[in-house]
């Protein structure tokens, strides 16, 4: 496909913005082709998603539902939304995703796009307070064409809390600030009067001139004539099944059946194709996908190329092309139903198959519906859709053909078949009057590349995450302890909090004098990251909190408080010390982050080792506040400590199994808890529950081994 300038706008917003983007345009501009090439060399990590399980598989993607783990129910704004439980590998990539790209928007409802926006709020908590979870939306689709499906007992709920059913109508839309890119270049036809008869029916503007030229068409009686090489367009399935069944009778061959072969998951409704496909020869067929045999302009047929069967044996199929007579020998074609699966090995998001179809890429063609028809573009077509019902379907019918000359009637054209909605009409102009454009583009990847530097050095998600941690902490702090962790507070507040907020203020200000910029984000790198030994001290006082009286919905709390914590700061300290030794890259800084995001919980916590010894060579001050333990512990005298057996096989069983569980030491336990034990050494798992810093939780886990090995050192 040839390149025009608002393809490659929305390539470039997709690209090199964070900006949501609608991308629309009349049927025949190119939207599915600039989504399967786009996601061929897309570097940002995303999906592929799409609200029914056809369209899933026609954009290679996944459905809205199963990957979101959605409901089927109406979601009413304001309610508490069932959030199912998700795989752990499931979170870790959708709270790693650069970019989420629906396909198909149209059928998607307002209740669908709200529940969208709060799950991935919910999942993606770095982000909660941002639409759609700091995800990048695209939206691609024609509201002139497939509407969403939403029976009138749900629409009598919903319409109290949306003012249509269109996925426009939600909240999460309004909230979003979406620009909206407008495909106007049409390549399905060429012919200009033909392309100005499609503008009016879209737009529902029609004059008597455009009913003249339409009604030049009709031909009385057509569909029951025998027209070769020629597809009716039907509103109802019935119409079509009958028309096909009636033409198929009537040739006097036998039928030949061919089987589909499934395997896996792959539920009857997103059946691409029958799964008994009933064939004669000389039947008329429509392949229904792409021949992906071959590349390029070689390929010997495409979805929606119409011919006649000439040979339907048992394993065999030939069809010759209505298009240049070409015969070809059709082989049986294997749709695969996907969902996303994280590569353990590398963090990137894949497609793992979940389930196949393979049958025979043929359907028989005298007739299919105008649903059917969506995407495909035919030379010759018979419009019979004189009960339109639904808005948009009349015009969907007509664009499928490629000229006017190709297009015949079987009805009358009168106006009224033309169904609009007129809150389509007044959304569509709204949209059109505001598009992005080259000054938008440019003034949003500017602000793009500003945002991610900025969010290097700014600590406002880990000063969030460490107050909600504090405030779960702290009834389980005795009072000495409550003092020293208080300072610690005010220490990071202070020297890290504070000074990110003056440093992020002073590079707005030097943002276009690269080479200061960059010595400035230096300096800064370098001072973060000598701080880290402020962030392993609060780590220290959190780990000794006693909260063996804690209730289990507070032990849930402090461990998932504290594992999100820790694993901001190890995410904090890598995007640091990138930003100190490399030139700033915005797509190696996306990588960089979301496969640190998408480590989850079997993030490593290097920080300390990493960061914490860099900060010693460089401020003695901080070394002696690393040295000298807090009077808070259990002091024992350090000779001891070396030459106790106990001491030094719980010390390396607690190493073994920090390794094993890919955490630091003091995440097993803390050293104060190491020396209670020693000093104790508890025969009972109630004695253990004495030890200062050892909740119920830990005990649970690994109290039996701890007794074995003070059993094993008496």
């Amino acid at each position: 496909m040839e390149t025009n300038q608002k393809l490659e706008l929305a390539r470039k917003y997709v690209e090199q913005t964070n900006k949501n983007i609608f991308l629309t345009g009349k049927a025949g501009t190119g939207k599915t082709t600039f989504l399967k090439n786009l996601v061929k060399t897309l570097k940002k990590r995303h999906v592929v998603l799409a609200p029914t399980g056809v369209a899933a598989l026609n954009a290679e993607g996944q459905t809205i539902h199963s990957f979101l783990q959605l409901d089927f129910d109406p979601y009413i704004p304001g309610h508490k939304l069932n959030f199912k439980r998700f795989r752990r590998s499931k979170l870790d990539i959708i709270r790693s995703l650069d970019l989420i790209i629906i396909d198909e928007i149209s059928m998607v409802r307002a209740d669908v796009l709200e529940q969208i926006d709060k799950v991935l709020r919910r999942i993606r908590y770095r982000y909660s307070n941002r639409p759609f979870g700091g995800v990048q939306m695209l939206l691609i689709g024609d509201l002139s064409q497939l509407p969403p499906v939403m029976p009138e007992n749900e629409w009598q709920l919903l319409s109290e809390y949306y003012q249509t059913p269109y996925f426009f109508s939600s909240l999460a839309w309004q909230m979003s600030q979406f620009h909206t890119i407008e495909l106007d270049h049409i390549y399905r036809q060429s012919d200009r009067e033909f392309i100005n008869i499609l503008n009016h029916l879209r737009e529902n503007h029609i004059t008597q001139n455009i009913t003249n030229a339409l009604n030049a068409r009709y031909s009385p009686e057509v569909s029951e004539k025998d027209n070769e090489g020629c597809i009716i367009l039907c509103s109802y399935n019935r119409r079509a099944d009958h028309i096909n069944n009636t033409k198929l009778a009537q040739i006097d061959s036998p039928s030949v059946f061919y089987e589909c072969k499934i395997t896996g998951d792959f539920d009857e409704k997103s059946y691409p194709n029958s799964n008994t496909l009933e064939l004669k020869k000389g039947a008329q067929v429509m392949f229904i996908k792409n021949d992906y045999s071959h590349s390029g302009t070689e390929r010997e047929y495409y979805n929606g190329s119409i011919g006649e069967v000439i040979e339907a044996e048992e394993n065999n199929i030939v069809v010759r092309l209505n298009e240049g007579g070409k015969e070809v020998i059709v082989e049986p074609y294997t749709w695969e139903k996907c969902r996303y699966e994280l590569n353990k090995r590398t963090k990137e998001i894949e497609k793992e198959v979940t389930g196949t179809f393979t049958q025979y890429p043929l359907r028989l063609a005298w007739a299919i519906t105008v649903h059917k028809s969506q995407g495909l573009t035919f030379d010759k077509a018979i419009i019979d859709t004189e009960n339109c019902f639904t808005h948009g379907q009349y015009y969907v019918a007509i664009s499928r053909c490629r000229t006017l000359e190709g297009l015949t009637l079987a009805a009358p054209f009168i106006p009224s078949v033309v169904i609009t909605d007129s809150d389509i009409t007044a959304f569509s102009q709204e949209q059109s009057a505001n598009q992005a454009d080259e000054t938008t583009f440019e003034n949003d990847r500017f602000e793009f590349y500003i945002q991610s530097l900025e969010e290097i050095f700014s600590f406002s998600t880990l000063f969030s995450m460490q107050t909600e941690l504090s405030n779960v902490v702290f009834p389980y702090l005795d009072g000495e302890l409550r003092q020293s962790f208080s300072v610690v507070e005010q220490a990071i507040k202070e020297n890290i909090i504070d000074v990110s907020r003056r440093f992020l203020n002073q590079m707005r200000s030097i943002i276009n004098d690269k080479p200061l910029l960059k010595e400035r984000c230096v300096k800064a790198g370098d001072y973060f990251l000598t701080q880290a030994y402020l962030v392993h001290t609060y780590i220290q006082a959190v780990v000794s909190a006693d909260t063996k009286e804690a209730s289990e919905k507070d032990q849930e709390k402090i461990e998932e408080n504290f594992a999100r914590f820790g694993n901001e700061c190890e995410l904090k300290w890598r995007l640091l010390a990138y930003i100190q030794e490399n030139d700033f890259d915005l797509n190696e800084y996306l990588s960089l982050k979301n496969r640190t995001i998408a480590e989850g919980d079997k993030l490593k916590w290097t920080y300390y080792d990493n960061y914490i010894g860099k900060a010693k060579n460089q401020d003695k001050a901080s070394t002696q506040k690393e040295e000298n333990k807090s009077d808070d512990y259990v002091k024992l005298d350090k000779l001891y400590q070396e030459t106790d057996e106990l001491y030094q096989a719980l010390k390396h069983w607690r190493k073994e199994q920090a390794d094993q569980e890919k955490l630091p030491a003091f995440c097993i336990f803390s050293n104060a808890v190491l020396d209670g034990i020693c000093a104790k050494r508890p025969q009972s798992l109630e004695a253990l529950g004495e030890i200062k810093g050892l909740g119920k939780k830990k005990i649970e886990k690994y109290g039996e081994q701890l007794l074995e090995i003070v059993k094993q050192n008496a």
